[in-house]
């Protein structure tokens, strides 16, 4: 009460100027303030919303809904788009994956290595044969 006391005589105190500068300057602070909580409330209200979404789509997967009666027209939209998007991206990655798997069949294969022309002809193969063998020298 004491406090409350205080913040009242010390307005009245100021000069009328620095009272209505003071009042615009709180409106101000608490107008930024609720914009900002309705944005974080409309930020949450579209997770919810996506949440739910994804809800019934999982539901739908692990056949736990076995239809969309419940559902409204704008949900069954939404349905329709987020399946759309899906298979839209699965078809891409189908597309990457294709088109890897071709760049990587039409990579030239690794070239033998070679010897140089100057020890071609320095180089004598050999014959190695068991000493058991019918063809071994005696």
């Amino acid at each position: 009460m004491q406090e409350t006391t205080n913040m009242m005589q010390s307005s009245l105190d100021m000069p009328e100027s620095s009272v209505d500068n003071g009042m615009l300057d709180r409106e101000d602070i608490l107008q930024k303030s609720i914009a900002q909580a309705e944005d974080k409330l409309h930020r949450k209200r579209s997770q919810n919303h996506q949440f739910e979404i994804n809800i019934i789509m999982n539901d739908i997967i692990a056949r736990r809904r076995q239809n969309l009666d419940d559902l409204g027209p704008v949900q069954i939209e939404e349905l329709e788009w987020v399946l759309a998007m899906r298979h839209k991206g699965i078809h891409n990655r189908i597309n990457e994956l294709r088109s890897e798997a071709a760049e990587a069949s039409y990579l030239p294969l690794a070239q033998p290595a070679t010897q140089p022309a100057s020890q071609v002809g320095s180089v004598k193969p050999e014959i190695l044969e068991d000493e058991d063998s019918p063809h071994a020298f005696a």
